[in-house]
């Protein structure tokens, strides 16, 4: 389990427990400006779930700062409903951006793989 710098507990998908009911959402290879809209909509609806969250991202190759922004309002919106949010094996890329932007703690990203 991850702790970010505002206390907010995201689970390592690795580390998801067995029977727990949770919601896989598969990033693609391109997560960017060109989806965003789209993210904000899936990322709404696991939401409105009220069940846990896998964000598969482990075929990332393109990211941009616009669909990372989307993921950190929904990663705190999670926080506020007390949905866990697990990340599955991030690519380099999506790891990379997230340090570049300075976004890996609000992402609640490992720093590396």
């Amino acid at each position: 389990m991850v702790v970010t710098h505002d206390h907010t507990k995201v689970k390592d998908a690795s580390q998801e427990e067995k029977g727990a009911s949770s919601q896989r959402i598969d990033l693609g290879d391109a997560v960017e400006i060109s989806v965003a809209a789209e993210l904000h909509a899936r990322l709404k609806q696991a939401l409105e779930t009220q069940s846990s969250v896998v964000l598969d991202a482990e075929s990332v190759e393109i990211v941009d700062t616009s669909a990372l922004q989307v993921l950190c309002v929904f990663l705190r919106e999670a926080h506020s409903f007390h949905i866990d949010v697990q990340w599955h094996q991030p690519s380099e890329q999506m790891l990379s951006a997230a340090r570049l932007l300075g976004m890996t703690e609000l992402l609640s990203l490992p720093a590396s793989q």
